[in-house]
């Protein structure tokens, strides 16, 4: 009963000090690397929330323009099938054949 009583008075709470004192650093970087990636992922989302506003403003914006330009492509190929169906015709001869 008496080493038992010494064990529990000097030994035991040496081991928990030291156990504590070597525990306490690892923690503190635990905790340090969750807070900080929870602040990241919260300021990406964030970011990420701007930038797919910005995207689609930017697309609305240029919508009509794109509208635009692809009337405009649609009829240069046209043109261009046209012409070359033309040039087409006269090499070979279909010049009454040829619709314009």
């Amino acid at each position: 009963d008496v080493l038992e009583e010494k064990y529990n008075k000097i030994v035991k709470p040496g081991i928990i000090s030291k156990t504590t004192k070597k525990a306490i650093p690892k923690i503190a970087i635990g905790a340090g690397a969750l807070l900080s990636s929870l602040i990241d992922g919260k300021q990406m989302k964030t970011i990420l929330e701007y930038a797919d506003i910005f995207y689609q403003k930017r697309f609305i914006l240029e919508k009509e323009y794109r509208i635009k330009h692809t009337k405009k492509y649609k009829q240069i190929q046209i043109i261009k099938i046209g012409i070359i169906s033309l040039i087409y015709c006269i090499s070979n001869n279909y010049i009454f054949e040829c619709v314009i």
